[in-house]
């Protein structure tokens, strides 16, 4: 085998003749010829109606292939010099020109023997494009301020570094590339009072622009797609009815050269062969026909069998075609971004099925997506994604090898017993066209189309809330707050309890009165864990206990609609039952599950429910009976099947008939809170003490426990007291040792419980000033060392006031 020497001196020149300059060396030596490319005239070399870029100012790919094999060197744009190559005489080489620019590559190749001496080879770069640059974008959907309720898309594209933006428009902008790398965007006017209509605009392979593209005016036609054949050199647009036009120089020809039957919003057409996709009476279809020049001629529709599907995922999008090298590659997305419906799986897929165009009996290769997955926690795992896609959406460039595709998905995981979507992923996939090999790279400049609230472990703030009254102890107002924040959050002339719930996921729900309706408004969380309102609902009766499961782990119908649903549970002192809330996606939609209720028996027996708390394994429900004669009373928790109210398990805290009264003080004890954390049920137990002699002598204080009551899933009685005050004698003091009387657990956060503590205490004689003891209780779940700090302008719900002598809670 010979031995090829290929020496390329630092730079590359163009001559005014267009000839790439090619020099020895050295001394002329016998075993090797000089090769000079000759491109032929200036003006086939300007970017100009040709599209063919001036060579100095873009990259220059040089590539000699020979029985060595092949070496590849690069110029960089404005440099000066030559390009020296020494090649063996004899040697039969393929020399192989491209020029980059920022969207395009231009290429020619020739064959040649060398010879001794100089060698003049003509070559040529093609003026169609041999390749796409990837052309990066990201779309997003912003609110229009001009109209209420409407929203607009902003597409921004980024090639070579640069980043231009197309006009805003309505519900998605098409784009697309042609065979000169120019790029075309059609978008509809964003949302006006006034009419809107469709605009197609262009810009160069350099991102210059835009310029408009007008349509014709009669008869109108309505865009929708774009398509290129790459092989003629030719761009069409497609309307909304399928019918085919071309876009000569800057302007739309009419009429159209044929119909794309039932046309579904993509195509792909390659030496006048023309692919696209269909909506069937029953399913989507692929068809595939030849473009007739003539708008009267007809041309035989054949429809792909289309058997697209990954598994048994719903929602199977196609969302782009694209055509090279004989075969349409279709690319689809199978999504569910939310645990409803059907099923309660996340999941984030897609893939290529490629097609044989001109032998449609050829079986489809299936590429980048397994027909089967396996589901760990509701999730695909994350192993998956290393060799398949999140969601193929469209071709944003080729090369001679590749096609590159924009991947469009995120990463879901298993926390607050539901799948989450914990991560966007913006991917290029590298599709070998020869092997069907994908490859992925990450990409960080552009979205693509969609970005979904990323959420991770519930990490919420601290909500405090404080109870306003007039001079004579009249209620004003509940003012919720997040700690240390100097912002009212909510709000309410109406619940006086501070009465709030959170949801496994850290969404945060209050009752309040609108007028003559009981509401619910729920507020979710920004990104940095900040809440802000969302929706809100309709309620019948005022609660005075709620808990919320949006564990969407079981399925129950409402009405006629098996679905899974989110529930908000809700009862009040007066209530026969507990009831609840369902919804899916919309808690604005949320109304009465007519069909459940629970606790009924316990409560027309004498109990009392004194809190609630939910999850996957069902609701619990603390309860309360005392005897009015005699002041005794019990304390338990019940839990109920999530999908009939059935009961299923109690605990005991405080055997019913236990004395209401000890040492000549009259005992208000009851669970103030119920909460769950890691599948664990905790409880928050407050106790009351009162002596009154005669008027006006009075001693009032407060005493409190945390509890671990069970593991939801396996209830059963495995009650422990985890931290309580030290005594439950009268005490003044403000330690929290002495005063610890929890009364709601007030954060989600990761191995902690946050808990208010509204502790009191009143002495003996009228005049003396009573204590208020708010404080913030952090415990670390493992060790309960609890830190209390006390809370400025909070009252939270129980505030002591002293009047004529006596204390009451106003």
């Amino acid at each position: 085998m010979k031995k090829i020497t290929v020496v390329f001196l630092v730079t590359l020149t163009v001559l005014a003749a267009g000839i790439l300059a090619v020099s020895c060396n050295s001394a002329v030596n016998e075993k090797f010829g000089t090769v000079v490319l000759d491109f032929g005239g200036a003006s086939d070399r300007a970017l100009g109606s040709d599209a063919l870029p001036v060579l100095s100012t873009v990259r220059i790919q040089a590539e000699v292939t020979s029985s060595a094999g092949r070496t590849v060197q690069e110029y960089e744009a404005g440099n000066q010099g030559n390009i020296s190559l020494s090649l063996p005489v004899g040697e039969r080489v393929v020399i192989k020109v491209s020029a980059y620019n920022p969207s395009g590559i231009w290429s020619g190749s020739v064959t040649h023997t060398v010879e001794q001496g100089t060698n003049a080879v003509g070559i040529k770069l093609k003026k169609n494009v041999s390749g796409l640059n990837n052309l990066l974008f990201t779309e997003t959907k912003v609110p229009n301020p001009a109209v209420s309720g409407s929203f607009f898309d902003n597409l921004s594209l980024y090639m070579d570094g640069k980043t231009f933006n197309a006009p805003q428009g309505e519900k998605g902008h098409s784009f697309a590339r042609d065979s000169k790398g120019r790029v075309y965007v059609l978008y509809k006017d964003a949302p006006t009072p006034a009419p809107t209509s469709f605009h197609i605009v262009r810009y160069t392979s350099e991102g210059n622009g835009p310029e408009s593209i007008p349509t014709p005016p009669a008869p109108p036609i309505t865009p929708s797609a774009f398509m290129n054949d790459f092989t003629r050199g030719v761009f069409y647009t497609v309307s909304s009815s399928g019918a085919v036009h071309r876009i000569e120089g800057s302007s739309v020809v009419s009429p159209p050269l044929t119909t794309l039957s039932h046309f579904k919003g993509a195509s792909a057409i390659d030496n006048n062969r023309v692919v696209w996709i269909a909506s069937g009476s029953s399913h989507i279809k692929i068809c595939v026909k030849d473009l007739i020049s003539s708008a009267s001629a007809a041309s035989e529709e054949i429809e792909i069998e289309n058997d697209i599907k990954i598994h048994n995922c719903a929602s199977r999008d196609l969302n782009d075609l694209f055509i090279r090298g004989g075969y349409v590659y279709v690319l689809f997305t199978a999504l569910k971004d939310s645990p409803t419906g059907d099923t309660n799986n996340l999941y984030s897929l897609g893939g290529v099925v490629r097609y044989n165009i001109n032998n449609l009996a050829e079986p489809p290769v299936k590429i980048g997506f397994s027909n089967s997955i396996g589901f760990e926690n509701q999730a695909v795992p994350s192993s998956y994604y290393s060799e398949n896609f999140y969601g193929a959406v469209k071709v944003i460039g080729f090369d001679d090898e590749n096609l590159y595709i924009a991947d469009d998905g995120f990463d879901a995981a298993y926390f607050a017993e539901s799948p989450h979507i914990v991560k966007n992923r913006n991917r290029i996939a590298a599709l070998n066209m020869e092997t069907n090999a994908v490859s992925f790279t990450d990409e960080y400049t552009a979205k693509w189309y969609n970005e979904w609230q990323e959420r991770r472990t519930p990490d919420t703030k601290t909500i405090v809330w404080n109870k306003e009254h007039d001079g004579d102890g009249n209620f004003k107002k509940t003012i919720f707050k997040e700690l240390g924040s100097s912002d009212n959050l909510f709000v309410t002339e109406s619940n006086q309890e501070g009465i709030f719930t959170f949801d496994q996921s850290g969404t945060l729900y209050i009752p309040y009165k609108d007028g003559s309706h009981n509401k619910i408004k729920r507020f979710v969380q920004n990104e940095n864990g900040s809440y802000k309102e969302n929706r809100d609902c309709q309620i019948t009766g005022f609660p005075d206990f709620i808990a919320a499961d949006t564990s969407c782990s079981l399925k129950f119908a409402v009405g006629s609609n098996n679905a899974y649903h989110n529930v908000l549970y809700y009862a009040n002192y007066s209530s026969n039952a507990v009831e609840r809330l369902v919804w899916q996606d919309n808690f604005g939609t949320a109304s009465n599950d007519t069909g459940y209720s629970a606790a009924g028996d316990a409560i027309s027996s004498g109990w009392k429910v004194t809190a609630l708390a939910a999850n996957k394994d069902g609701l619990f429900v603390a309860l309360r009976k005392q005897d009015s004669g005699t002041h005794a009373y019990g304390i338990k928790i019940e839990r109920y099947a999530k999908d009939s109210g059935a009961l299923s398990g109690s605990v005991i805290l405080v055997p019913e008939g236990t004395p209401g009264t000890k040492d000549g003080f009259e005992i208000d004890e009851k669970i103030t809170a119920l909460h769950i954390q890691d599948g664990i049920l905790y409880a928050l137990t407050a106790k009351k003490m009162k002596e009154d002699y005669s008027s006006p002598k009075q001693y009032l204080f407060s005493s409190g426990k945390l509890w671990y009551i069970s593991g939801t899933a396996d209830f059963g009685d495995n009650k422990r007291v985890l931290y309580a005050s030290s005594s439950e004698t009268s005490s003044e003091d403000d330690t929290l040792e002495k005063n610890f009387t929890p009364c709601r657990f007030i954060a989600v956060k990761p191995k902690k419980l946050v808990i208010a503590s509204d502790g009191y205490y009143g002495r003996e004689w009228g005049s003396y000033t009573p204590k208020n003891f708010d404080k913030v209780v952090t415990f670390d779940i493992g060790s309960w060392t609890p830190l209390g700090e006390p809370v400025e302008n909070t009252t939270f719900t129980k505030f002591v006031i002293a009047s004529a002598g006596y204390y009451f809670f106003p």
